[in-house]
């Protein structure tokens, strides 16, 4: 028939360009064979899904998977029926969480690949909203965004499904039109000490122009004083919002939790573009504002814990990928991504200062920088012969003279100390009360470097 024929296994010199070029054909053609195969793959589970087929992933809880079927386990559908029926009663999430807590009812508990079990576990709000607002258990099939009659049974009847998602959609506009203390207190029901107690969005008014300073208290400083429980914590609320936003980042950098979200089928394309998504996402966290930070928070389901040494972030992995709109059925309910960084905790008079990792996260002291920028002033009045010593200076002022002595050496502070101090990377024990109350200011730059423990071009 006048066919020819070429052995890929033939001998060929990848240092002549021909030898390039033939490489680079192999290259190509292998590649495009894979992204062919991929793109069956995914047109076959669509059109599988348009059928009603259940396509494989975690089996739901309340069913069985028998010959790739979905097959009802009816002491599983039993607790999807109770889970249900208790949300309706409860009104919220987090009171079906504690409830289903005290009935000692866990996630189902199955055999991984490698033998181990996994599951048996509380479940996490994370996966009772996904169980809430699965519609398999109406005997419904999604994908992408559309639904399908399935070929499986259905756990819950329609009424009882449309009361639930009619209650899940009042609790989200609830919670976007909430309060200004929410509002303005994104980690707000997330945010929890290392033995499990909330931590509390609370403020303080203070000065004549009653500036409001924000923090998240333990529980027992809401109704008890703080003599009563010296281990409750009072954390300010930017330095740990800031703290959470850059781990979320990292978790959501980290390639290899975020490449899980995927199936080992896929294609290096789809790896690429999964990677894209998240990487807009990291960008887009620094900017948002306390509102959409928690939306955002409230999607994922996280979960943020502060210890002593460390601060641990947790994302539910299938709420990650239906935010990324991956097929969120591929990915496991109850497995959640987690993130956890080196923290240290410093007291600062009755608040505490968050250090994280290598990096302050302590916001511009106010009164530091109120303190330097008076004792600029008050050497300028001087040096000019407007005020004629120091105790003339304080009458002026109706301060103590011992303190305006013991502040002017903060004029002479080096230029790149202040610098750090008007941008927040002084370290965390150097504080207006610190400065005053040292015996000696040294004169020379590089001894105050030393003394106050900030590098040189800090």
């Amino acid at each position: 028939k006048g066919a020819s024929f070429v052995s890929v296994t033939q001998a060929f010199s990848t240092t002549t360009s021909m030898g390039w070029l033939t490489l680079n054909v192999l290259l190509s053609f292998a590649q495009f064979e894979r992204e062919v195969t991929a793109e069956r793959i995914r047109d076959k589970i669509a059109a599988s899904k348009r059928k009603g087929m259940w396509m494989g992933g975690p089996v739901p809880l309340g069913y069985d998977a028998i010959d790739r079927k979905l097959v009802i386990d009816e002491a599983g559908a039993r607790t999807v029926r109770h889970i249900y029926g208790r949300y309706l009663a409860l009104g919220t999430i987090r009171d079906l969480k504690a409830d289903l807590d005290r009935d000692g009812i866990v996630s189902r508990q199955r055999t991984n690949k490698a033998g181990g079990q996994i599951g048996g576990q509380s479940l996490s709000r994370g996966a009772l909203a996904l169980i809430l607002r699965n519609p398999l258990y109406i005997g419904e099939v999604q994908h992408k965004g559309e639904r399908f009659p399935g070929l499986h049974e259905a756990i819950i009847d329609r009424d009882l499904w449309d009361r639930v998602q009619e209650q899940l959609d009042l609790q989200r506009v609830t919670r976007r039109n909430a309060s200004n203390a929410i509002a303005t207190s994104p980690l707000a029901g997330m945010l929890f000490d290392r033995a499990g107690e909330p931590l509390t969005p609370s403020h303080a008014s203070k000065g004549p122009a009653r500036i409001r300073y924000r923090y998240y208290i333990s529980n027992r400083l809401v109704t008890d004083l703080a003599q009563d429980h010296p281990d409750a914590w009072r954390l300010p609320a930017q330095p740990v919002e800031r703290a959470v936003r850059s781990t979320l980042v990292d978790l959501l950098r980290n390639g290899s939790q975020i490449s899980s979200l995927l199936p080992d089928n896929c294609s290096a394309t789809e790896h690429r573009q999964l990677l894209e998504r998240v990487d807009v996402l990291a960008r887009e966290i620094d900017r948002m504002d306390g509102l959409a930070l928690r939306a955002l928070l409230t999607n994922l389901a996280a979960r943020i814990e502060i210890g002593p040494d460390s601060i641990t972030l947790s994302i539910s992995c299938a709420a990650l990928a239906q935010n990324l709109d991956l097929d969120a059925e591929l990915a496991e309910p109850d497995r959640p991504l987690i993130c956890n960084r080196p923290l240290m905790l410093r007291k600062r008079g009755v608040e505490t200062k968050l250090v994280l990792g290598d990096v302050s996260t302590a916001e511009p002291d106010q009164a530091l920088i109120k303190l330097i920028a008076d004792a600029r002033v008050w050497v300028q009045r001087l040096r000019d012969g407007e005020i004629a010593s120091i105790r003339a200076l304080a009458r002026d002022l109706d301060l103590d003279h011992r303190h305006v002595t013991r502040a002017l050496p903060l004029a002479f502070l080096a230029p790149d100390i202040i610098r750090a101090i008007l941008d927040g990377r002084q370290p965390v024990d150097l504080t207006a009360r610190k400065l005053e109350r040292m015996d000696i200011l040294p004169i020379r730059w590089s001894d105050q470097h030393a003394v106050l423990g900030l590098p040189q071009n800090a």
